[in-house]
């Protein structure tokens, strides 16, 4: 499995890391919902008290994302301890549904609440990337003032940028400054 897939597979990072992009540009509940789109259950269930608790956790991913994003080995061992924090207050009980698609395998009881399955999807995400060496693919944009974290997916792990948008500003930044100077 190429990490494309393997990324493009795991919801979990792909919810930890706009969880923690949310958190870092001090979103809301309305931004909540964007990124839980995907399941209408979880967006329906998102009331004042699910929100809150859900930007406390995108609180907690954007530490641990922002550890990672640092590449460095000392800052992944800070990460992978508040991974365990969250492993320990919301254990990943695994269990496979079928869905009109096949089977999925979900990370959380199947009773549980909102905020402790994503906890757990999110956690067990984190885990992974930590647990799998593929935590130096986990970057945050050079894009001037952006800062977005994103999962690179590129082959050399060369990616600076969380998006083209960034990208092209960045570099037009770049042509001006020369022209200028």
């Amino acid at each position: 499995m190429t990490s494309q897939e393997l990324y493009a597979s795991d919801v979990g990072l792909a919810v930890a890391l706009d969880l923690s992009n949310l958190a870092r540009e001090n979103g809301g509940a309305s931004e909540l919902r964007s990124i839980f789109a995907a399941d209408p259950l979880s967006v329906e269930w998102i009331d004042d008290t699910q929100a809150e608790q859900l930007l406390g956790l995108a609180q907690r991913s954007a530490e641990i994302a922002t550890l990672l994003a640092g590449n460095r080995g000392e800052g992944v061992d800070r990460a992978a301890g508040l991974v365990n924090v969250l492993l320990e207050e919301f254990p990943a009980q695994l269990h496979l549904t079928k869905e009109p698609e096949g089977w999925t395998l979900h990370r959380h009881r199947r009773d549980a609440p909102l905020v402790p399955a994503w906890s757990a999807v999110v956690a067990g995400a984190f885990a992974r990337v930590i647990g799998d060496a593929r935590w130096t693919r986990v970057g945050a944009c050079s894009g001037g003032e952006c800062g977005r974290l994103f999962y690179d997916l590129s082959k050399n792990r060369s990616r600076r940028y969380c998006s083209l948008a960034c990208q092209n500003r960045s570099k037009a930044a770049a042509y001006r400054l020369r022209r200028a100077g």
